[in-house]
């Protein structure tokens, strides 16, 4: 039998019901009275509060290193009519804070016009609306585009300027960007979780050291990984920064590909790409004799050999690793012989295959930073219907993550530098407080924190030997 769900409503007279509506009403006020502590009078007056209580920190930052004025300023050509409210370098601005703070997408940046800490902090007396954000993203042609990596490029070359001369090893990867509209140059290509979706494909080029975002270009989905790749490595070296000279380079076996090897050779780099394991390499990696490999402990064993592909103009050396496993669940380790995951490389570096091998195995760190752009800055979102307007929004993100990716190295305190930036919103940035008083009594109130009052010593120590650097004409000075 079923039985009805729905009220029943009580047909008898009120006056019938009165006793039991009293009574109702006497516990009702009891209740509210036993909750009023906590259920406060709200009011709308506080005209200092922000949500972005330590955002100080990174303006302080941004000022120091003259990114406005400077830097975004001389390098961005974009106008607005003379009666606009705010100018293209201040728009600019605007949207990088937004992305710097976890509001990357349009409909966040909002959050900024109803902030009055953060209006104060800025010492402006309004914020630009989403459709002023958008209407920028309009006016950008591909001269712009180039701007931004002008602007992107400036920035790494301030920062090693900081970091001081070295010599780096360059991380390529790439990275597929699903759309869910019909956005100009997507096409449906290789989607590793949306099958038959059309795509951009990104490359990237980071500096493996220091995490810092070399190059980002925007393609069609249907480019392959090592589709156009040697203009793109020819522009990674031409924006190097000069404090830095390329030695080794890392790739995914997307860029495998004998040409790509040729070239590395002639500009004396070093270089390991990950090889696809296809059955001519299989058959190779199948002939090696069991003398040949080196164990390294009870599931994994390595060697080296060189291999003459047959396309290829030339034998070039591969190391290989080989690791035990079971056929039917890829677990580790089972006492039938001979059965193995193999992982192979080619390389022109001399040395123990291990340390070559190991080498290689710190480029996954690649695919962290890609997560992050991703992640804590929205870069895969592609809402606009034009791919101009899309490659200049994810250069805006990118060139957020380099200030924030510096910002984190200079000033964070050693155990804080290697955190994701949504961490670093969360418990350093994005706190609650208070913007008090004018001039030199500017000031923020913060509720009690011992953990985070510490890490706020901590950055201020560090942007006061900052402040040498900038002093010193952003040349690094011993004090």
């Amino acid at each position: 039998m079923i039985t009805s769900l729905t009220p029943q409503i009580d047909t008898r007279p009120r006056q019938q019901r009165r006793p039991e509506i009293i009574a109702l009403e006497k516990r009702k006020r009891k209740l509210a009275r036993k909750l009023r502590h906590v259920n406060l009078q709200v009011e709308f007056d506080n005209d200092t509060v922000t949500q972005f209580g330590n955002f100080h920190t990174i303006e302080t930052f941004k000022q120091a290193i003259d990114l406005t004025t400077g830097i975004i300023k001389n390098n961005f050509t974009l106008s607005k009519p003379i009666n606009s409210l705010y100018s293209a370098p201040q728009t600019l601005e605007h949207l990088i804070d937004c992305c710097c703070l976890g509001l990357p997408r349009f409909e966040h940046t909002e959050t900024g016009r109803f902030d009055p800490g953060y209006l104060d902090l800025k010492q402006i007396s309004s914020f630009p609306s989403e459709k002023v954000f958008r209407d920028l993203l309009s006016d950008f042609q591909p001269t712009h585009i180039q701007e931004l990596i002008n602007i992107n490029k400036k920035l790494n070359h301030l920062k090693s300027k900081w970091s001081g001369p070295t010599y780096v090893t360059l991380d390529f990867d790439d990275s597929v960007v699903t759309l869910h509209g019909h956005q100009e140059g997507g096409e449906v290509g290789y989607n590793p979780r949306y099958h038959g979706r059309p795509s951009f494909k990104v490359k990237v080029c980071f500096i493996g050291s220091s995490n810092e975002l070399l190059h980002f270009n925007l393609y069609s989905g249907k480019v392959h990984s090592n589709g156009d790749f040697l203009p793109f490595f020819q522009t990674c070296l031409d924006l190097l920064p000069p404090n830095y000279v390329a030695t080794k380079l890392r790739l995914d076996k997307g860029f495998f590909d004998e040409d790509n090897l040729i070239k590395f050779e002639e500009l004396y780099l070093e270089s390991v790409c990950k090889a696809p394991l296809k059955e001519n390499i299989r058959k190779l990696i199948t002939s090696i004799p069991e003398k040949a490999w080196k164990e390294i402990d009870e599931y994994t064993s390595i060697t080296s050999k060189e291999f003459l592909l047959k396309t290829w103009k030339k034998p070039r050396k591969f190391v290989i690793r080989r690791v035990k496993i079971d056929k039917e669940t890829n677990q580790l380790f089972l006492p039938i012989k001979d059965f193995y995951r193999y992982e192979a490389v080619v390389t022109n570096m001399e040395g123990d295959p291990v340390e070559i091998m190991n080498f290689y195995d710190d480029r996954a760190n690649v695919e962290n930073k890609i997560d992050e752009i991703k992640d804590g800055f929205a870069v895969e979102e592609a809402s606009q219907h034009l791919k101009t307007r899309n490659h200049a929004f994810m250069l805006i993100k990118v060139i957020a993550y380099n200030l924030m990716n510096w910002y984190r190295q200079a000033l964070l305190p050693e155990d804080k530098k290697n955190c994701e930036i949504k961490t670093i919103r969360r418990q350093i940035i994005n706190i609650p407080g208070n913007i008090l008083g004018k001039g030199r009594f500017h000031r923020i109130k913060l509720a009690a924190n011992k953990l985070l009052e510490s890490i706020i010593e901590i950055i201020k120590t560090n942007l006061d030997a900052f402040f040498y650097f900038v002093a010193n004409g952003f040349t690094p000075v011993r004090c």
